[in-house]
């Protein structure tokens, strides 16, 4: 920095300066620096604006002031905490994500977060996004300083609150010797992970029962959300009661 000086009637008695720091005020009859001629530089990390006091021949003096100056060291940090697992589907209806912006050396502008395209402002510097639709995409947060530096951090969700669905078909409404059930399932978003008849991973659209009793079928998608049904059969002559898998059905 460079302070420069000049009366053009008796001429440059002195000049003095202050350095004042953002939410500090200056202080006329403070400690005033003298300059002497040579350029000052800054090593401190601040947000600043220089006072220079010149005083002339007669003792007149008058006080200017530079634009506001900064060094600036660090900047502005964007951090994002989910409740979910990032990467991963989640059917937590109350998936949200906690943003923390940390204001750097320069002060902050702008702070913008954009949700599953939809882009939004807000003056807090720690806030929660949360109401996060179905579906996947990122939720990104942008800090802009008075510099124009912009930082920024983002978060992939993969949200699917939905039930699976599951739909048994060909269920018999009387006595029969043996049914084919009919299966049909959507995993919705997130897709399915696994069926399940009676407990044991089971991957055929149709399955074979030989055997009376209650059979249970579930459907889970890659979310974690598991949909069930249970369907009774009919005692079947000879039948002993028996719900495991009837032979020739396809399991995993």
């Amino acid at each position: 920095m460079e302070i420069t000086g000049e009366d053009k009637h008796s001429g440059v008695k002195s000049i003095s300066y202050q350095i004042v720091k953002r939410g500090e005020k200056l202080d006329e009859n403070g400690k005033w620096i003298a300059y002497d001629g040579k350029p000052v530089s800054f090593e401190e990390e601040m947000d600043f604006v220089v006072y220079a006091k010149i005083v002339d021949q007669d003792d007149n003096e008058v006080i200017v002031s530079s634009e506001r100056a900064m060094v600036e060291k660090s900047a502005a940090t964007v951090r994002l905490a989910p409740n979910f697992t990032e990467g991963t589907f989640t059917n937590k209806k109350d998936a949200a994500i906690v943003a923390t912006v940390q204001e750097g050396t320069a002060a902050l502008k702008e702070i913008r977060y954009v949700v599953n395209g939809k882009e939004n402002t807000t003056e807090e510097t720690v806030f929660g996004i949360s109401d996060l639709p179905d579906g996947k995409y990122d939720v990104i947060v942008s800090a802009k300083d008075i510099l124009g530096k912009e930082v920024s951090a983002k978060v992939s969700v993969k949200k699917d609150v939905a039930e699976p669905v599951l739909s048994i078909t060909g269920v018999p409404t009387s006595t029969v010797e043996k049914a084919t059930l009919g299966i049909e399932a959507e995993g919705g978003i997130s897709g399915i992970k696994e069926i399940r008849v009676n407990g044991k991973p089971y991957n055929g659209k149709t399955y074979e029962v030989t055997e009376n009793g209650t059979y249970v079928f579930e459907v889970e998608n890659n979310a974690g959300s598991v949909t069930t049904k249970s369907i009774t059969i009919q005692p079947v002559p000879g039948s002993s009661g028996n719900t495991a898998p009837a032979p020739g059905a396809t399991e995993l």
